[in-house]
């Protein structure tokens, strides 16, 4: 590790003593990936203080109110390698790339993917032509997608983009269309009965979701919707196409916010979750449709039926406004025509 750490400081809030590395997993910002196991070697290596007191051993408790402040140095491991991997560029110039990202693909180097990601392929493709921002290992990337989710991605390539980016998308100025694959079709009446929380229905068909989201206290590795805490999210959807014997549909969805599994997470909270999908309504998508054939289609599709498909932005140079639009991945436009 190198002497140039991060320094983040918290305040534990109303709740149950907890231990110290707990606190400090959920409260680090979630973008850093950083495991609870790497917590712990910090705070064993003394880069964590509680109440201005250095703290060497994990499971010493935390109470309301208490300040904790972590230095997170970056690892050796954190150089970006440069990979010649053939992407698909929608646009490109001087300020910004745009990619149609692939399943399979992840965004960024992180825990577990140091090699094979957005990132070390565009290392190759730009070279030193991508902007740093304020990290490093992430150099270009304004926002993300989930490994298997396809579709358009806005890379800044000068400093002048990710600045402009970061504001377009912080202030939701730019807009991201997403269409996916979900089961049922959700209706007013049906979600009516379902008593769903934060939920409104707007004119023309349009149902809008604005459940907080935050990490599941019993699973770090997922999302869920919180009554408090967390941070807003707000996705709306309309049904665009409604299939079978209505069990399944497929949805557009545009995203107020750019909340981590933010849709996967809303459309499992209203009862519709993504076809596909192994973390949020896993074990449901097989259970669909009257056809044994539809079910067993469904069920061996290996990945959440998403993709972002349209992409609106204001150029960071020549202001001037621009959309961007994917096609369905062939993946996913086969299994559509197999259930049309």
């Amino acid at each position: 590790m190198n002497d140039d750490p991060k320094t983040f400081s918290f305040l534990i809030e109303e709740g149950p003593p907890t231990r110290l590395d707990r606190a400090l997993t959920s409260l680090l910002p979630e973008d850093l990936e950083i495991s609870r196991s790497r917590v712990s070697k910090l705070i064993k290596g003394g880069y964590v203080s509680l109440q201005g007191k250095v703290i060497t051993i994990p499971k010493t408790l935390v109470y309301q109110d208490q300040e904790l402040v972590i230095r997170v140095p970056e690892s050796r491991a954190d150089h970006i390698q440069a990979e010649k991997i053939d992407l698909d560029i929608v646009y490109e110039d001087a300020e910004i790339i745009v990619i149609n990202k692939p399943s399979g693909m992840v965004v960024h180097p992180g825990a577990g993917n140091h090699t094979g990601t957005l990132v070390n392929a565009l290392a190759y493709h730009c070279g030193q032509n991508l902007s740093n921002g304020s990290n490093k290992i992430r150099p270009g990337i304004v926002h993300r997608l989930d490994k298997d989710t396809t579709g358009l991605m806005v890379v800044a390539k000068t400093d002048r983009a990710m600045h402009s980016l970061t504001k377009q998308f912080s202030s939701r100025t730019a807009k991201r269309v997403y269409h996916a694959l979900i089961k049922g079709v959700p209706t007013i009446p049906a979600l009516l009965v379902k008593n769903v929380n934060a939920l409104d229905f707007e004119p023309g068909d349009i149902f809008r979701i604005y459940a907080n989201i935050g990490r599941d206290p019993s699973n770090r590795k997922r999302f869920s919707t919180l009554g408090s805490g967390g941070k807003t999210a707000i996705t709306r959807f309309q049904v665009m196409e409604i299939f079978q014997d209505r069990s399944l549909s497929l949805i557009k969805c545009w995203l107020e916010t750019g909340r981590t599994h933010q849709i996967r997470v809303h459309m499992e909270y209203i009862g519709y979750p993504i076809i596909g999908d192994q973390i949020y309504g896993q074990g449901q998508q097989n259970i669909c449709s009257t056809s044994p054939q539809i079910n067993e289609i469904i069920g061996g599709f290996p990945r959440q039926a998403l993709h972002a498909g349209q992409l609106e932005l204001i150029h960071p140079k020549t202001r001037e406004k621009m959309v961007f639009e994917a096609d369905l991945p062939e993946d996913l436009e086969r299994l559509v025509s197999i259930i049309r």
